[in-house]
């Protein structure tokens, strides 16, 4: 969100509906052999790419960064 509130209006759409239209293809795909266990795989594997982009898009465009993983980070 932080994203979102700081300037990409724009991008954030983009990124969010490209990766729903790709995690309906995927499950299109694998939900026939694989049923609930594969949609869940896909449906989790699709939201960590998705989080995974924004973050590095935010990081980029505003110098924030909104993941947990900053928690982690050593302080200078």
């Amino acid at each position: 969100m932080v994203l979102l509130t700081l300037g990409g209006e724009k991008i954030y759409p983009r990124v969010v509906t490209t990766a729903l239209v790709l995690r309906l293809a995927a499950l299109a795909l694998v939900v026939p052999t694989h049923g609930a266990l594969g949609a869940a795989i896909v449906w989790s594997l699709g939201t960590i790419a998705t989080s995974a982009i924004l973050v590095r898009l935010c990081i980029r465009r505003t110098g924030i960064d909104p993941s947990v993983m900053i928690l982690f980070r050593a302080r200078t």
